[in-house]
């Protein structure tokens, strides 16, 4: 932190130090302190004597930091009744009356103490706290102890010094500022501390008797209130609240020798905290409130919220709006907001939790040292008065209970070392009631989310701007905004035209509403209004993993550490997706595109509108005629038999895993050795005239079958001598093995099927594929070529280090990505039985035990280059024969 100096402090003090007194730290009995005298604690860090402030003519007794310059004082005498020479003389009598003279002999200020019995033996001692004590006897007791300045502060605060209220005669102890730097008479600023009993303490600025500003409440260890403020590393200090039958005070203490800490109220009404470096007695500046315009005191009117993010800084907290928006300003919200539906305290009504907050003034809010959370909510819900609730104390195991029973003042967003308040709303502010279409029930549910307005999301995106435009998917398009309170957020607007329509948007609700993992996105809350539907999630600063994967540029931005790092954390919020969670939940829809990135790149798995829940946890999968996902992504059983389970989400990782280690998509990679693509294309095929394939019409054999001649090309998938075997037939891949070339039938018989040509037709287009010339040809349709085919391959051949990305250079560990493509692998099997189970693959992300070899990968299914979510209904019937269709959007 650079070096700062408070305005009074950057003036020099001009002290006449001739001497110093004889008895170093004491004043004895009728010794005499003139002008020009001082004396020293013990250690040489705080002295006592006269001087001048600033350019002023007139003359203080004070007590300073001795060794800093300029000199730092800490506590003034005579304030109000300042020397206008230097004549003055401080003597402590026999009573232990410690008074200050003028030249007239006049007392212009006394300590007001006195010793009690015939054998006192009073004396004044400065000690290194900086406390001047007057005691009784050579020690300091209670029962000695005559009076100390510790007592009675000016506007310093320092750690011994207590600030507060003497219960039994309801003396308060504040700060008072200096009326200027030249002047410390008192100004017209005081920082002092809301000190009623029951109440729960917080500190005001006042100017005058006016509230200018509000710092807290307590927090069990210091006053919250302080948006930016870093506790230095190299100190702690700790606010203490003390509270007993006659008086209720705090005082600090903080855990280093080489350093001091002052807190002072400036004369332009600031609170300032500072800290001295013992070792070269310089002040710098940690803290200074108010520090924004959300800090003057109840800018925003009940029920606002201030944020210094938004413009304008004030708005409503989420259940309210304004409460006379004809009087609105930028400047004057002081009318502040109402309730957008009015409470009735039936048993709908709730809570809804606000993060990151300044609690509001506690001056109508009654404090419960001994209850939990859960209590404080109960306490709050029986009382239809109880407005919000909050527990105050951070302290770890901390409890205590905060009930408001009137308007909430004062509130405001903080980016760090805000706390949670909870805000009674009305039921229909608080729960999204939907029928539980997914397991056939017409039982209601009620999701604790919040419902946000159309006009704090329009407000907060502005107004859907094309510059706040994050991206487009299946769902619609989503916006980035920024909340009144400052928190940034992710908008998924449904589109009018997705075909994603309200049983997504359910789903998605009900399902990430009771999910809960730092590998999962956060839903924030929706938005449901007239023709508008909206999902509200936390904001992922990085985008999403396709985002650096498959691009060029950014994939350099990601090296092997953070790859590594990003698939375990997506294979852990799997395993809570498939056995941790109360609800087994299978995705659907897992893909690069679909893991976000927070400011760590930490992977989010997010998108759950076509994920699925299985209430038993025996139960693991289940089918469907309506094949949803993203080509590329679908495993073989779901994409032909509309078979769906947690191993399809394994499948879907397998090829996510290869994906972050080649650093190509499921198409689009080239490799030199072989002429083919990685997750690629391939539009020209190079088909030997020797080659020679038996295709019959439909009502024969529709099978391939290997030839004694090994040119021949080779069936992965099915055969057989009925009508269905066309259709397994289409979804099988052919193996050229002598010009390395991965074939997809279905891909070449599109065409065909959506042409409603007859099966005859469709025979001796396959018959004619296979009997042309040795020329290359150019096909109507990219056929695409998976990873894991190649992956597999190079594994086979012992090459499985030429999939890795290029642009990582030498920076990865050759055990880690090896067992990371043979986990890859491993997930990609063809049949589903064979694929790891999600704790086995956790376990063998972190482990190092041998792994078993895999099988054969499974085909798959890739249509146009649009990688986009896709809908395959199944069965489709044309003349008894089943065809899969795929209609990519």
């Amino acid at each position: 932190m650079n070096q700062t100096r408070i305005s009074i402090l950057s003036i020099p003090f001009f002290f006449l130090l001739l001497r110093t007194s004889s008895s170093v730290d004491t004043i004895s009995v009728f010794q005499n302190i003139t002008d020009g005298e001082t004396i020293v604690s013990e250690n040489d860090k705080f002295e006592l004597g006269f001087f001048s402030p600033g350019s002023s003519k007139n003359r203080y007794l004070g007590i300073w930091f001795k060794h800093t310059s300029p000199h730092t004082v800490v506590w003034i005498a005579n304030r109000e009744t300042p020397l206008n020479n230097t004549s003055g003389m401080v003597k402590l009598d026999s009573h232990g009356i410690l008074s200050l003279f003028n030249g007239g002999g006049l007392v212009i200020w006394s300590s007001n103490s006195s010793a009690s019995g015939t054998t006192a033996n009073p004396t004044a001692q400065l000690f290194d706290t900086g406390n001047l004590v007057i005691k009784d006897g050579s020690t300091v007791s209670k029962e000695n102890l005559l009076w100390q300045s510790f007592d009675y502060p000016g506007d310093t605060f320092i750690s011994g010094m207590k600030l507060g209220k003497n219960l039994v005669t309801g003396r308060e102890i504040y700060l008072t500022s200096w009326r200027s730097a030249d002047d410390p008479s008192p100004g017209e600023y005081t920082l002092g501390f809301l000190m009623v009993k029951d109440k729960y303490p917080q500190i005001y600025i006042r100017k005058s008797s006016v509230i200018e500003t509000r710092i807290g409440p307590y927090n069990g260890i210091e006053f919250a209130g302080q948006p930016n403020y870093k506790p230095n590393p190299v100190y702690v200090y700790k606010v203490d609240m003390v509270v007993n039958e006659k008086e209720m005070y705090f005082l600090y203490t903080y855990n280093s020798t080489t350093f001091s800490i002052r807190f002072i109220a400036t004369p332009s009404g600031k609170a300032e905290i500072w800290h001295l470096n013992m070792r070269n007695q310089q002040w710098m500046q940690d803290l200074t409130l108010p520090l924004d315009n959300c800090d003057n005191y109840g800018l925003c009117g009940p029920y606002g919220s201030c944020s210094t993010v938004t413009f304008p800084n004030c708005g409503c907290l989420k259940g309210f709006e304004l409460k006379n928006p004809e009087e609105l300003s930028p400047d004057n919200w002081t009318s502040g907001c109402r309730r957008s539906r009015a409470l009735d305290c039936g048993p709908g009504e709730g809570f809804l939790k606000f993060s990151s907050m300044k609690l509001p003034d506690t001056q109508k809010a009654v404090f419960e040292g001994d209850m939990s959370l859960q209590e404080c909510e109960v306490a709050c819900k029986n009382n239809c008065s109880c407005t919000a609730y909050a527990n105050p104390n951070i302290t770890a195991g901390g409890v205590g209970c905060l009930l408001w029973f009137d308007e909430l003042i004062d509130v405001r967003v903080y980016p760090q070392n805000g706390q949670d308040l909870y805000v009674r709303l009305a039921a229909s502010e608080l729960s999204l009631t939907i029928l539980d279409k997914d397991h056939g029930s017409s039982k209601k549910q009620s999701i604790d989310l919040p419902l946000f307005s159309l006009s704090t999301i329009s407000r907060a995106t502005n107004n859907f701007s094309i510059n706040n435009k994050l991206g487009e998917g299946g769902f619609g398009p989503v916006y980035k905004g920024v909340l009144e309170e400052g928190q940034e957020i992710a908008v998924k607007r449904l589109s009018k035209s997705s075909r994603q329509g309200l049983d997504e948007f359910e789903n998605e609700v009900i399902c990430i509403a009771k999910l809960q993992h730092r590998n999962l996105v956060k839903l924030l809350g929706y938005c449901i209004q007239g023709d508008e539907t909206m999902l509200i999630y936390e904001y992922m600063p990085n985008k999403s993993l396709d985002w650096f994967i498959f691009d060029d540029l950014r994939k350099s931005l990601l090296d092997w550490p953070q790859r590594l790092r990003i698939i375990n954390g997506i294979a852990r919020g799997l395993l809570y997706l498939h056995q941790d969670s109360r609800l087994r939940v299978v995705h659907r829809d897992l893909k690069a595109g679909n893991i976000l990135l927070d400011c760590d790149m930490n992977p989010k798995i997010s998108d759950f509108g076509l994920a699925r829940m299985f209430r038993e946890h025996d139960k693991s999968e289940a089918n469907t005629k309506r094949v949803v996902g993203t080509l590329g992504y679908i495993s073989p059983e779901y994409a032909v038999n509309g078979l769906f389970s947690v191993k399809s989400d394994i499948f879907s990782f397998g090829v996510l895993v290869l994906e972050i280690v080649s650093g190509k998509k499921n198409r689009g990679f080239f490799h030199e050795d072989h002429h083919d693509n990685l997750l690629g294309h391939v539009s020209v095929l190079n088909i030997k005239s020797t080659m020679e394939t038996k295709v019959g019409s439909y009502e024969n054999d529709v099978n391939l079958r290997k030839r004694e001649d090994d040119s021949q090309p080779h069936i992965f998938g099915y055969g057989g001598r009925d009508h269905e075997g066309l259709t397994r037939f289409m979804d099988c891949l052919i193996l050229d093995e002598e010009y390395n070339r991965v074939f997809h039938i279905h891909d070449l018989v599109a065409r065909v099927c959506k042409e409603g040509r007859n099966l005859v037709g469709l025979g001796s287009f396959v018959t004619g594929l296979f009997s042309i010339s040795a020329s290359p040809i150019s096909l109507h349709k990219v056929i695409n070529i998976p990873t894991f085919y190649v992956a597999w391959r190079l594994y086979k051949e012992g090459k499985s280090l030429d999939l890795i990305d290029s642009c990582l250079g030498k920076s990865w560990s050759v055990t880690e990505v090896l067992r990371s493509i043979h986990i890859g692998l491993l997930c990609v099997q063809q049949r589903a039985e064979d694929r790891p189970n999600t704790p086995a693959v956790v376990a063998m992300l972190g482990g190092e035990r041998s792994l078993p070899s895999p099988k054969q990968p499974g085909f798959f299914i890739q249509g146009s280059e649009n990688d986009s979510t896709t809908n395959i209904p199944l069965p489709s019937s044309l003349n008894g024969v089943t065809i899969t269709e795929i209609d990519g959007r």
